[in-house]
């Protein structure tokens, strides 16, 4: 069963439910509230909440994410878990064990993890819950002060807390990981001699800093799911992957995060904008329609598309936020994504292109006679 967000009257968002699957992607105009949903489902996650239900009831800390002057006296979001529900009303945040998992049995793993008695309960327990890694659009940022991140944190200069959090993972996978291949066609990532370097087909070498900021914005990206994805069971929350990025590029991405960001019991949920991460989507759900219903196929779809990459539409979710809320855009008879909002733009362009003709036409006519 999906995990399912509930929300009302919070920022942006009037009033809004929808099911977090293992694939779920938001779109819609700037300010209409997807980043809010995203940083909801983070807060959600948050490994904290072990140490919340102990007492019951506690307030929560929204300023990690930026969204703490969202609310309101009516403000009000649940976030019912496979194992947890969090409740939100009131300016109080209560947790608790759902009937999945017997409220005494967390008790006494959450008294066993206090007194350092890890038992086999206390990492099944553990190993049962999603941590959240969210990857903010504001990435782009420690490609350009990497060097520095450590003063930056010795000197407690403030960033928003997710961002220190992105900044925090970025610098835990570059001590794991000292070179790795882009998306990128013949670009290969490295840290040498104490700087973030890309080298370009082989042979010439780039400082990250230095570079084009398509690298800037998908290093770092890169560089957290690469170094996580295989730690746990994680829930990758990632802002606008296509951040200045080519469509080529675009849709390489998407299927190395399908790929990377929902192996095992990982999750994957992207805000977006763009309709080539949405079209791409749609290609790794109907290379695993066409393989589920045509096994005898399969080998051939998988010289089009890698398997790993294949997203079961029973495990996906899309939704476009606007006006307060949200609706699926997904086709329940084909598992596709059935409308895109943002082709209505394309289609006003058309449009007004059309009237621009038709005036030139005229003109033209009229000059004539």
């Amino acid at each position: 069963m999906a995990d399912k967000l509930i929300v009302k009257d919070f920022g942006p968002i009037r009033e809004a439910e929808m099911d977090i699957k293992k694939t779920t992607v938001l779109i819609g105009p700037q300010g209409s509230g997807k980043s809010t949903l995203a940083k909801l489902v983070a807060l959600c996650r948050d490994k904290d909440w072990m140490d919340l239900i102990m007492e019951k009831s506690s307030p929560i800390n929204l300023l990690d994410y930026g969204i703490q002057n969202y609310i309101t006296e009516p403000s009000y979001y649940s976030f019912n878990a496979k194992y947890f529900n969090h409740v939100y009303q009131h300016k109080v945040t209560r947790r608790s064990p759902n009937e999945n998992y017997p409220e005494q049995e967390v008790i006494k793993v959450i008294k066993a993890k206090s007194d350092i008695l890890y038992s086999n309960k206390v990492f099944e327990l553990m190993n049962l819950l999603q941590r959240p890694i969210y990857v903010p659009a504001e990435r782009i940022l420690f490609a350009l002060i990497s060097q520095s991140f450590f003063s930056i944190a010795v000197n407690k200069i403030p960033l928003p807390e997710s961002i220190a959090q992105f900044g925090s993972k970025f610098e835990g996978a570059r001590q794991k990981l000292t070179e790795f291949r882009s998306v990128l066609q013949n670009v290969v990532y490295k840290f040498e001699n104490g700087k973030d370097v890309i080298i370009v087909d082989d042979n010439i070498t780039i400082n990250l800093a230095e570079s084009a900021s398509g690298f800037q914005a998908l290093i770092p990206l890169q560089m957290v799911v690469e170094g996580f994805f295989e730690e746990g069971i994680l829930s990758f929350i990632i802002e606008e992957p296509e951040l200045n990025l080519y469509p080529t590029t675009q849709k390489n991405l998407v299927y190395y995060l399908a790929d990377r960001c929902t192996k095992s019991e990982n999750e994957l949920m992207m805000t977006t904008h763009s309709p080539y991460v949405l079209a791409a989507l749609n290609n790794l759900i109907f290379a695993y329609k066409v393989a589920h219903n045509h096994p005898e196929k399969a080998a051939e779809v998988e010289k089009v598309i890698p398997r790993a990459s294949w997203l079961n539409p029973d495990e996906f979710a899309a939704y476009f936020v606007a006006d307060g809320t949200v609706r699926s855009i997904i086709n329940p008879k084909t598992g596709l994504i059935s409308e895109n909002e943002l082709d209505n733009v394309s289609d006003e362009i058309g449009d007004e292109f059309d009237s621009l003709m038709d005036i030139y036409r005229n003109a033209k006519n009229e000059k004539v006679h």
